[in-house]
């Protein structure tokens, strides 16, 4: 189990905000999967200028949002 920047216990579902890479905004995001060290996220907000879909972020980089 994953906690995020405020030591929530994350899930598969949850919402989130995170940062977009390399700036300084946030963004919004749907827990998708965990990896061994990160959290892997559905954009549900449109980045900058990434256009992926989908992005990897540490947890130290995300909220849980509405719980």
């Amino acid at each position: 189990m994953k906690t995020d920047f405020l030591g929530n216990n994350l899930a598969i579902g949850d919402k989130v905000a995170f940062t977009e890479g390399g700036y300084k905004n946030m963004l919004l995001g749907e827990v998708i999967g965990f990896t061994k060290t990160t959290i892997k996220i559905k954009h549900l907000s449109k980045p900058r200028f990434d256009h992926r879909e989908f992005c990897n972020r540490e947890p130290a980089y995300v909220v849980l949002v509405g719980k």
